[in-house]
């Protein structure tokens, strides 16, 4: 059984959804950045960006955040329940970058989601519910999944609305203890 299913109609509101979602961390906080959604056959991803998409592959996209020279990357993969018109959260992904040039940039932190996650994977019950990942270059952290919701994850797990409240603390965390880090460096 799938978690987190969600009929296709609440899908074609996810997109204003995830402007709001990321209006906290975004430059723009008025509008949040833009949004586009791609269909695959039998998947939508739901990415954001700034302007217009720099190329045709969604992890490519970048928006500016709150700190000058640190970009952000947002995207929600769903998949199709076979023979239905539901869907079902597969990942949601945030990643910051820092900008070391105007052309190199250097991945720091991730806030990540995969609530479809085999029982039988060695770190699902850290992957399920919304979780960090710190990329250090002294230790690389980049595969530990650092739980944010690990003593109530059946809660955060009961709804895509009880998820997306989950995953919305965890961008307030990125804000308040991540890019304002930046900020005061």
């Amino acid at each position: 059984m799938s978690i987190v299913p969600v009929q296709e109609k609440i899908l074609s509101k996810r997109g204003p959804a995830i402007q709001k979602l990321l209006r906290r961390i975004s430059k723009d906080p008025r509008n949040g950045p833009a949004w586009r959604r791609v269909s695959g056959a039998s998947s939508l991803t739901f990415a954001a960006h700034e302007g217009a998409p720099p190329t045709s592959h969604y992890r490519d996209w970048r928006f500016n955040t709150i700190v000058p020279g640190v970009t952000a990357q947002y995207f929600e993969a769903w998949g199709n329940v076979p023979g239905t018109n539901n869907w079902f959260l597969e990942k949601a992904y945030l990643h910051l970058f820092v900008m070391k040039s105007r052309t190199e940039e250097q991945e720091v932190f991730c806030l990540h989601c995969d609530p479809n996650e085999g029982d039988s994977e060695r770190h699902a019950i850290y992957k399920k519910g919304p979780h960090v990942h710190m990329i250090s270059s002294v230790l690389s952290l980049s595969h530990a999944h650092i739980p944010l919701n690990l003593c109530h994850l059946k809660d955060v797990l009961e709804s895509h609305e009880t998820l997306f409240k989950a995953f919305d603390i965890g961008i307030e965390m990125v804000r308040d203890q991540i890019l304002t880090a930046f900020l005061s460096a």
